[in-house]
């Protein structure tokens, strides 16, 4: 079932996906977490600098999905990277604020690292296989 799902994807595609997930995680970062959480024991640097992470991501794939025609796996590679510090950076904000982060910003933020995972997984299985 994956195969075939992996199959139909195109680069296209997923540059779209990636776009929105990290718009999604740019508004929640930036403006939810902030005002609504009280930002779950992490200081607002640390927020505010991924907020704007995610946002120039999402900028980056909206950008190939409406204007790239060539090469788009050399582009799905830079994001697919990108996306992969992205993770390992979220994975050091929740070891090293660990005994801060609230419950909310530890399931929030344990979801993403899973969803961003999954992301990566399938860019480069993707980018290997086509």
């Amino acid at each position: 079932m994956i195969d075939i799902i992996l199959r139909k994807i195109t680069f296209r595609n997923l540059f779209l996906i990636d776009a929105f997930g990290a718009l999604f995680s740019s508004i929640s970062i930036g403006l939810i977490i902030p005002f609504f959480f009280d930002g779950v024991g992490l200081p607002h640097l640390i927020l505010s600098s991924l907020a704007i992470a995610a946002f120039i991501y999402s900028g980056y794939s909206f950008s190939c999905y409406l204007f790239l025609k060539n090469n788009l796996k050399t582009y799905l590679k830079y994001i697919a990277f990108s996306n992969l510090i992205y993770l390992l950076i979220t994975l050091f904000v929740i070891v090293f604020y660990y005994a801060q982060i609230s419950v909310t910003g530890l399931i929030y933020f344990i979801l993403e690292a899973i969803i961003i995972t999954i992301l990566v997984s399938i860019e480069l299985k993707i980018i290997y296989s086509k």
